[in-house]
């Protein structure tokens, strides 16, 4: 039972999986980002490829060294530019998905069909654009400079060649990582601003075509046409009165 159990829990992860990874596409296709599907699965380019340096004739492998450490400082800060602009979408469009959860039965209950289908397609670009964002703080693949048994017999010169060989593809490959989220925080604001704009629309539009006076109308109308309500409204039936005295 338990095997049984699990085994329904992958299929649902994977799944799950394999529709966030689609949704992301569609959402960078329809942006106009030309990427591959690997791309996204893998949740990093490969545009960047640094190959080996040759190091023979090297003359100032120190200074070497502390240039590709600051390579790699440099794109880590990029990294975490990005990540802190993400942050602040998420927060707001999570704000203006409850505002929006909060009017919608009030507020923006439209009259016109067409005002309520853009209502819920704007709705759904939002709710795409939290998604997409939470897709940016997923686990991705990433390096980082490590020493291994390789490394104890080489000598300082050796030593140093390999580690500038290191933080370059280290540099590398969070460049590629910190590209490809960059186009997903680009197609998340998109969608964020589309969905603030469309919503925007509707309200101004409502607000024009709409005056107090008619909404008051249109919900008496709605009252006196509900006889459960009106009842409601009128209270229970009270005791019929004595007769008074037949007047002279």
């Amino acid at each position: 039972m338990a095997a049984i159990f699990q085994a329904v829990l992958d299929e649902f992860y994977y799944a799950r999986q394999h529709v966030v990874t689609a949704l992301a596409y569609l959402t960078l296709r329809v942006y106009g980002k030309e990427i591959a599907y690997s791309d996204v699965k893998a949740g990093t380019f490969a545009s960047r490829k640094p190959s080996p340096l040759s190091l023979d004739e090297v003359k100032d492998i120190d200074t070497l060294l502390e240039m590709s450490k600051v390579n790699l400082g440099n794109a880590e800060k990029r990294r975490n530019v990005v990540t802190d602009k993400c942050k602040t979408l998420l927060t707001l469009g999570s704000l203006l998905l409850g505002v929006v959860g909060l009017l919608l039965p009030k507020y923006l209950a439209f009259d016109s069909y067409w005002m309520r289908g853009l209502s819920i397609f704007a709705i759904g670009v939002l709710f795409n654009a939290i998604v997409i964002l939470l897709m940016f703080f997923d686990v991705g693949q990433d390096m980082e400079v490590s020493l291994d048994q390789d490394d104890i017999p080489l000598d300082e010169s050796n030593l140093k060649k390999s580690l500038l060989n290191r933080h370059l593809r280290c540099t590398a490959a969070s460049e590629n990582r910190t590209d490809y989220l960059v186009e997903l925080y680009r197609a998340a604001r998109f969608c964020f601003l589309s969905a603030l704009t469309i919503i925007a629309g509707l309200v101004l539009s409502s607000l024009l075509m709409n005056s107090p006076a008619d909404q008051t109308e249109r919900i008496v109308r709605e009252i006196r046409a509900d006889p459960a309500l009106t009842n409601l409204l009128r209270g229970p039936k009270g005791d019929e009165g004595q007769k008074g005295d037949r007047g002279e």
